[in-house]
Formats: C-alpha cells, structure tokens, sequence
C-alpha cells in the first residue's frame, strides 16, 4: 500500500493515486504501475507486464477492436485471482487513467503523441489493418450519445479505451476504489468537450458520479476543494450556472480563502501624473494556507511556462502601476490561484460582457499572473487576457501575437505531459483546435477574413468557414464546399451546414431524416429558421422538440421563451424562462422575462418576487422598476411599490405614471386597518410630498396627494387645510393656461376636481374662527367662479347656447358648488360684522 500513497503528495497528483485500502495486496508487477501512474509516466505504465497481461489473456483480436478490448477485460476481471480480483481490477483502472491522459496530452495540452495504442500494445494489432478503419470504429464509439465530434481527434483510440474501461466496465465492477467515479467523471467530460452538441445522457452520467462522490469528498480536505472544483467546471460546461456557483462556494469554503474586490491608487499610462482608482483583487484567509506546509516540488522555469509578452506600447504601461504595491497578493499555491480562475471563469460566464465585467477581469488576471507556478492556470489566463484585450485598440496587437505564442506552446516538448496535465481538469483548458479557432475568429475581427477562412478550412471548422464567405460575400462557396463533403459522407451535421449555407428549409429536415429523428440540432435550426421570419408559434415547436431530445440547451430554452412571449402563450413562456433562471439565475432578462409571463397569467406574487430579482441583478435598468410598481399595487403590496418607485425617480428623476399613483391610493385606502392604517399613512404622504416638490405641475399628483392626507388617521385642522390646499393646487395646475376649455373631457375633470375642492374646504373650517373660514372662502370662490366661468363656455354650444347633453347635470353641480360657497361668504361676513 505504501506505493499508492506517496508522502507529502501535493493536492494535484493525490487524485491520480488515492485508492481504497482494499488494495493493500499488490505484487511487485502491479506496485511498479502504480507508481508509474503517480508520477505521470502512462506510455512506460502501459509498457508494464501488468498492462499487458490484461490483453494477453485471450487469443487473437477479433476484426472489432472495441470488442476484443470488452473481451479481454472482461476475462481478465472475472479469471485472474479468483475469488478476490481487487488486484486486477485496480490494474484495469490504471490502463484507463493512463489512456485517458494520454488523449488529454494528444489533444488538449500537447505535446501530439508519437505512439499509437496498436503500438503500445502489440498483441492487439493485426497484420495488414487499415489504421484508418481502425480510426472510424474509435470514432464512431467515442461519437454515440451525441450528434458527432470533431472529426480531426487525435488518437481517438485512447478515449475509446478510457470510454470502454472507467465510463462502461469499471462502472459496476471496480467499486473498491472511491476515484473510479472520479475518473469516469472526468471521462465523460472530455467525451462532452470533443462532442459539437451538449449531450443530456453525458450530462446525467456526470451528475450521477457526482452525487456519488460527494459524501466521501468530505473525508479528505484537500480533495474536497479540488473536486468541487472539477464539479463546478463540469456544470458549467452545460450552462448550469447555478449549480456551478453553489459547487465554487463548496470548495472556496474548503481552501478558508476569502478574495474581493477593492479600489487601490495607480496609473495606466506612461504619462499619467496623478493616480487614479483602479480595481484590484484582495486575498485574504481566514486562518492560513491550505497547503501551507506543502512540501516543495520540482519548480518550473519561466522557460517551460506559457510565455507572458509584454505590451509594447508607447503610452500605455506593461502593467498598472500602484502605490505601494497595492495589488499584490499572497504567494498563492496552484490550488489556490484555480479557485480564483474558475471563479473569473464563472463571472464571465453568468455576467453580460461590458466595461465593467471587463475591468474587473482584469483585476483576476493580474492577482493570476504574478505568480506563476502552473503550466495549466498560467494557459488559461494568458488566454483569457487575449480575449479582453483583442477588443482594445492598444492592445490588440498583444492579443494575436499572444495567441500565436499559446498555440505555439502546444507544440514544444517542454514542459513534461506531468506538468502540463496538473490540474488540467479544474482549469477548463481548451483543445488546440479551440485555440487556432480563436486565433482565426480574432484575425476575422481584424479584417484578415481570408487568411482566417484558410485557417478554419485546415481545421475543418465549417460553421467559421460559413461565416467568412458570408461576411466576403461569397456563400455559394461555402455551399459548393459543404457539398462536396457530402459527397464524401452525408451526415445529419452537414446536411445542417448547407443549411445554414443556403437558408433552404429542405436540408434541416433532410438533416432531421437522416438522424432518424434524433438530432437536437437539425429541430434547432428548423426553429431558428421560422424564428427568424417571425413566425414564432412554429419556432416554439420545433424548440420543444430539440429539447425533449437534449433539454441542457440554455439558448434553445431563451430562444423559446422569447418565441412564446411574442406569441402570448404565457405558459409556455413561464416554463421556458423558469429554466433559464434554473441553468442561468444571474441573468436580469430571464427574471424580467419570467415575471412578466407571471403577470399575464395573473400571478402577481410570483411575477413581483422575479421582478425583484431581476432588479437585485440588474439595478440600473428604470423598466424593471416600473414594473415592480406594478406588480407590488395589483398584489397590494404598497411599501414594495413605495420602495420601487423611489428607485425609479432615482434613475427617472422626473417619471409620473398616474394610473399607477392612483392605484397606489387606491391599495391605501383598501388595505388600512387599525393596525397599520398609520404607517402606510406615514409612508404614502411622505413619498407623495417627495414627488409634489419634484414634479409640482401635475395635477392629478396633487389630488392623489390631497386624497392621501385627508385620510389622516390623527386628523387635525392643520391636516384638513393641508388636503384642501393640494386640492386646490390640483384644480389651479389642470385649469392653468387659456385653452383648457376647448376640450370637453377637460371642462369635465375640471368641474368635477372643483366639486372636490369644495368638499374639502367645508370639512377644514371645521373648528375654524370665522374670520379666518371668510378669507379662505373668498379666496377660493375667486378661482372656482373663474373655473366655472371658463368651463361653462366650454361645454355651451356656441351657435345655439345649448349645454352639451353629457354635461347638464355636471355643470348644474358646479354652479351650485360655487353658489353655496357664496351663501357662505354672506353668511361669515354677517356673523363677523356682527
């Protein structure tokens, strides 16, 4: 057993040995494979006599490789050490570490394997066999469950191996070992990152070995975080956005790191004089380094790391440059600096791209970048840099030759394949044709749209290769050339292409034919198709069915929702944007979207609570609010609209919805009890007050205002004067100016906002001395009658002198409102004189 655990083992290489103790007893065979394993030799670990007595137990290869490689092991777990075959079944699950690694180094790390499996082990080749034959069966093994890979893979053989042996054979047969669930994890991962579709039975597959593997995780801390890590990077792959964050959190829990971000002094440029505030990342621990008293291990030169170019720039600096060295980090170990990376890699992922997403990136790649130590995170985030800066004008030159130089590194023999594969799993490195993809996709943006269309042709990339004589204005060449691969092989991909070449309904449902209806992608394109005419009902159902065949399609779920919306089926639109904010909760226009299907179908509570979380992501956007307002009044949830609307004004200084103002007052009105009739009243007459003093020339703003504070539930005679002057200044704002009077509908409001004014002053001389109730009717009889007046001339037909029919009885009260105020002033100036 003390070969499989080697004394102060750091966190990355602790997974690649860790086993059950039901393997205390190796033979010397397999404890030399072991320790091969663990040090990252697999080509001299498949060589072992171990190895290769897996597949020397049988006789000769039958013309399928894929079932003599079934046949052998299979033998060879249920015949060697009968009775107890822990030994042969932790044999098995090296050969699948090794093959599997060993296709993670021809095709995602480098440097390309010059050893084919038939080399490595020669018993299984056969004399005057077609390698290319060969070459088909690993792929279409490795292509089952999904719509195709990529056709240029290097040595499929190896992930057809790692497939059959940790995802197939040692699924049920090697439980003694907790990694294997690990592995088979990591298998299906690379299987879903060489796949074109998202995959829903690799996505259940992975799900299942997570859940499986997480109780044991908890009994080794330095495992737990780097496995949660690895758990969060695979929900990501799959758009899971949610899960991903909640897995990041496990493991920042587990490593006790705490980083945020801050504001430090500093310049940018060579001539700038003053420092001005610019973000940095802050890291802290709670109490100390995880792996404070990791032993040291062999330290990689800056020669065998991805090279950092400098910018060469005449005014911008290589670096920012701080006070006081005010965006140094601590020495962080490799563990440490990942959990940063895949916590940048999610913020990317869930945030919408904008200046500020990119400053803050910014701030992680230069905490990242001053201690490299590892091949893998030093990769990502030169890559990373690469991409922000190809939109800068500055820095767009850095960024091309940036990525030349990490194309570069996939083809030098330095480092070793050990060190490039340490942590390879958690960083999400990309495979070397995403990188040259993102070499040529930059090259386009910079106008090189010929040179980049060679570049995609070479690596078979046939959606760019569309794309680039689109944008030359060339398709019937990209056409001809999806054609003439067809020629070749008629797949439900290419017939997808020439599709998208050509705009011809016909090839996706050939596409949809040829996949014996099980193609996601051919119903996605055929939804694509009617959604971009607009027919959006037609969208939703070829939407619906690309999804029962692959669900985990975040874009798909969007492009329904919106497909449903703009057809008001708001079922179908809730159920949409509900998944959406399951796989992605950080997006504001899936909440936004959600709550306002919630709102149509009459579920105003949960349509407030998503409109509440989309203004939590999303708080400078003055519609969202809005609808809060509304959706907080119709549930009668007036301080929600309160607080809403105040953040409204504070966007939209200036913004008055008076339908919603009323039925605020309204809700006010309806909603006040004993209990809270005076804090809602407390809380609406402020806020009313505050718009008042903003916005003083709406009139119906001062009635609601009067309307509110006559309802005092404390009435004084100060508080009756107060509704009676907002109601005065409501009728004096609506009557303001000489044509108000030409509109019938106006002469109406008018009359009956006098009506109102009226009542509100007979209740505030109440109590009132009558020299003080005479001035106020004197006054308020001088610009009622002047109303009336005007108001009467308006509803009078001018040829005749008749009243308009609709406002006899109308007019008839105003005329005695403004009469009876008349009576009054008699009757105070009599009993004042007397």
């Amino acid at each position: 057993m003390a070969s499989l655990y080697l004394e102060n083992c750091r966190v990355y290489e602790k997974i690649f040995l860790l086993q059950n103790s039901s393997f205390d007893q190796l033979t010397d065979s397999e404890d030399e494979l072991s320790g091969l394993v663990g040090r990252g030799s697999y080509i001299e670990a498949l060589k072992t006599p171990a190895s290769q007595a897996v597949f020397n137990c049988i006789g000769e290869r039958v013309d399928n490789l894929k079932q003599h490689i079934t046949d052998a092991v299979s033998h060879f777990l249920n015949s060697k050490h009968s009775g107890d075959n822990a030994t042969a079944r932790h044999t098995v699950f090296c050969i699948g570490i090794s093959v599997l690694q060993l296709f993670v180094q021809s095709n995602f790390t480098g440097p390309v394997l010059v050893s084919t499996l038939l080399d490595l082990f020669p018993i299984m080749e056969k004399e005057d066999e077609n390698k290319e034959v060969v070459r088909t069966s690993a792929m279409e093994y490795i292509a089952e469950n999904t719509e195709g890979v990529y056709p240029l893979l290097r040595n499929p053989e190896y992930l057809m191996m790692a497939k059959l042996l940790l995802c197939n054979l040692l699924d049920s047969k090697l439980v003694s070992g907790f990694t294997n669930d690990w592995w088979a994890m990591r298998c299906y991962i690379i299987l879903q990152r060489v796949a074109d579709e998202p995959s829903s039975v690799f996505y259940e597959s992975i799900q299942k070995c997570i859940n499986e593997m997480e109780p044991v995780m908890k009994k080794d801390r330095e495992l737990h975080a780097l496995f949660y890590l690895e758990a969060g990077q695979a929900y990501l792959l799959y758009s899971d956005v949610r899960q991903a964050a909640e897995h990041f959190h496990k493991a920042d829990a587990a490593l006790k790191l705490k980083y945020e971000l801050s504001g430090a002094l500093g310049k940018r440029t060579k001539f700038q004089v003053e420092a001005k505030p610019q973000l940095v990342l802050k890291v802290q621990y709670e109490d100390q380094p995880l792996l404070a008293g990791e032993a040291e291990g062999p330290k990689l030169l800056p020669i065998d790391l991805p090279k950092d170019l400098q910018l060469n720039d005449d005014t911008r600096l290589p670096h920012y440059k701080f006070e006081e060295d005010d965006d140094r980090v601590p020495n962080l170990v490799p563990i440490e600096q990942l959990a940063i990376l895949v916590k940048l890699q999610h913020m990317r992922r869930s945030s919408a791209s904008d200046l500020q997403l990119q400053e803050e990136s910014k701030a992680y790649l230069n905490a990242l970048l001053q201690f490299p130590k590892c091949w893998a995170i030093q990769y990502i985030s030169l890559l990373l840099r690469s991409k922000i800066e190809s939109q800068e004008s500055r820095a767009m030159d850095r960024s091309l030759q940036q990525l030349n130089e990490l194309v570069d590194c996939f083809k030098r023999d330095e480092p070793s394949r050990f060190e490039r594969l340490k942590l390879f799993y958690a960083s999400k490195l990309p495979a070397s044709w995403v990188i040259k993809q993102t070499y040529g996709r930059l090259l386009v943006q910079l106008g090189c749209t010929k040179s980049a269309l060679v570049h995609f042709e070479e690596l078979q990339l046939w959606e760019d290769v569309i794309d680039c004589y689109n944008t030359i204005q060339m398709r019937q060449r990209s056409e001809e050339i999806i054609r003439r691969l067809l020629e070749k092989e008629q797949t439900p991909k290419l017939y997808c292409l020439l599709g998208d070449a050509t705009d011809k309904i016909e090839h996706y449902e050939k596409a949809w034919e040829l996949s014996n209806k099980k193609s996601s992608r051919a119903q996605r394109s055929l939804g694509d198709h009617y959604f971009n005419i607009k027919d959006y009902k037609k969208a939703s159902e070829h939407y619906q069915t690309s999804l029962d065949i692959c669900y985990i399609q975040l874009s798909v779920w969007a492009k329904m929702g919106y497909s449903a919306l703009e057809a008001e089926d708001w079922r179908l639109c809730s159920k949409s944007y509900r998944m959406c904010t399951v796989l992605e909760p950080d997006s504001f226009e899936y909440w936004n979207n959600l709550g306002k299907a919630h709102a149509n179908l009459k579920d105003f509570t949960a349509s407030l609570r998503c409109l509440k979380e989309a203004a939590r992501l999303r708080s400078d956007c003055w519609k969202i609010f809005q609808n809060i307002v509304i959706a907080a009044v119709t549930v009668g949830k007036l301080p929600d609209a309160i607080t809403a609307y105040r953040r409204l004004l504070a966007l939209q200084p200036r913004h008055v919805n008076i339908p919603v103002l009323k039925k605020m007052v309204e809700v006010y009105l309806t909603n006040r009890t004993e209990e809270n009739g005076l804090k809602l009243y407390k809380e609406l007459s402020k806020f009313l007050s505050e718009m008042c003093n903003t916005c003083p020339s709406e009139s119906e703003l001062w009635h609601c205002y009067g309307a509110v504070v006559s309802t005092n539930p404390q009435p004084t005679v100060e508080s009756r004067d107060l509704s009676y002057q907002h109601y005065r200044k409501s009728l004096s704002t609506y009557a303001r100016g000489s044509t108000w009077y030409k509109d019938k509908d106006m002469c109406k409001n008018a009359i009956m906002k006098l009506l109102r004014v009226e009542e509100a002053l007979m209740e505030c001389i109440e109590g009132v001395a009558p020299e003080s109730a005479l001035n106020s009717f004197r006054s308020a009889f001088m610009s009622l009658n002047n109303v009336m007046l005007l108001a009467r001339k308006g509803v009078t037909n001018v040829a005749t002198g008749e009243v308009v029919p609709d406002c006899v009885e109308l007019l008839k009260d105003g005329n005695a409102s403004v009469d009876r105020i008349k009576t009054k002033i008699d009757t105070l100036a009599a009993k004042c004189s007397s």
